[in-house]
């Protein structure tokens, strides 16, 4: 089952960053009385919305893991799956410096992962 969670927080938070980047092209218009304006897509709205469910289940895998252990290793696996979902879905470039940060992420999380 933690690992079904953990899964589902990176699908909802990996897919949350991608929808506020694309709707970000096609703002929405909400005004206030006090004159504040809130320019928002559609699309990123549904993005913020995503992303927040996924705060929201953050905040139960935190609560079931040990901090130490599950923030850098989430941490990094979201940091290298928004990546390579901005080069497949944005089309952004992927740099030679970016291959080595995913490298050093992966290594990282390994090391993570071995029992003493």
């Amino acid at each position: 089952m933690n690992i079904v969670m953990l899964a589902i927080y990176f699908i909802l938070t990996v897919s949350g960053v991608i929808l506020m980047k694309v709707g970000a092209t096609n703002p929405l218009t909400i005004s206030f009385k006090d004159g504040f304006n809130f320019s928002v897509g559609w699309v990123s709205f549904l993005g913020y919305t995503i992303y927040i469910i996924s705060f929201f289940l953050w905040t139960r895998i935190v609560l079931k893991f040990d901090l130490s252990y599950i923030v850098p290793i989430c941490t990094g696996i979201v940091q290298v799956l928004t990546m390579t979902a901005a080069v497949f879905i944005l089309k952004e470039q992927f740099k030679p410096m970016s291959l080595i940060g995913v490298a050093l992420i992966i290594i990282g999380i390994v090391f993570l992962n071995i029992k003493r």
